[in-house]
């Protein structure tokens, strides 16, 4: 029975000592996070860093919202760049001694009704209830900012019995365009260097303050494994004594 009382002792011993072992994790993990946050130094940086974070954020949103701008503003001049097309064909069509003057009016009624129809998708492109055309917009990228003028095209150079103010608009739409699409670019890449720094920052600051509670609930897990394995080992052990005293006292 000596041997039997000082197996069972040791086994508590031992279950006693895996019980300490997850108390201990469990109050890592409830005060890690605590211990980080009442650092001074570690509280300063990890709210400088979460500030950033979120300027960043606000920067990525404003920047989305100035791409979502260009991208109106490019499909307008998409159909103004077809309605200028159509410009150039009534011209061509205009300027032909085979056409009497009621034709010729037919055609130059159509050609002043398509301008007129490039002034009114010009001045209805608007964001949020704000014009874009010849507009000169700001947006805060995190710690930058970007400002952009959208070009103002001028028809009122159009003329049917020109075709060479029809080609000089087309140059200027283009131009237009390009500058848009340069802008979108730009903003594009800012977003991508914006995502990359909140990535890296938020990595950093959830080391800062969580790395140690992953540790510990990593402890935790284990100390229960080592628990469970212990609980199985007493039990096992006293079934066996039992059935050693029981043989024993037959």
């Amino acid at each position: 029975m000596q041997v039997t009382n000082t197996l069972n002792a040791q086994s508590t011993i031992n279950i006693n000592q895996q019980k300490k072992g997850i108390e201990n994790d469990l109050s890592n993990i409830s005060s890690a996070q605590k211990s980080n946050a009442e650092d001074p130094a570690m509280a300063m940086i990890a709210h400088a860093m979460m500030s950033d974070i979120l300027t960043d954020g606000q920067g990525v949103m404003n920047a989305n919202d100035a791409i979502s701008m260009m991208q109106i503003v490019d499909s307008t001049l998409t159909n103004v760049s077809q309605m200028g097309t159509r410009l150039n064909e009534l011209s061509v069509a205009s300027n032909s001694a085979a056409l009497n003057d009621s034709q010729k009016n037919m055609l130059t009624s159509e050609f002043n009704a398509t301008v007129t129809a490039m002034n009114d998708a010009m001045s209805q492109t608007t964001f949020n209830s704000k014009p874009l055309f010849g507009q000169e917009l700001s947006f805060s990228l995190g710690d930058g900012e970007m400002t952009t003028r959208v070009g103002e095209l001028n028809t009122g150079m159009l003329s049917i019995d020109s075709q060479e103010s029809i080609e000089n608009f087309a140059r200027s739409l283009e131009t237009v365009r390009n500058e848009v699409g340069s802008t979108a670019n730009s903003l594009e890449s800012s977003v991508n260097v914006m995502l990359t720094e909140m990535t890296q920052k938020s990595a950093a600051r959830s080391q800062m303050s969580d790395v140690d509670i992953a540790k510990a609930v990593s402890d935790f897990e284990s100390s229960g494994v080592k628990l469970n394995m212990a609980s199985l080992a007493q039990a096992h052990q006293n079934n066996f004594l039992a059935t050693r005293v029981q043989n024993l006292l037959a």
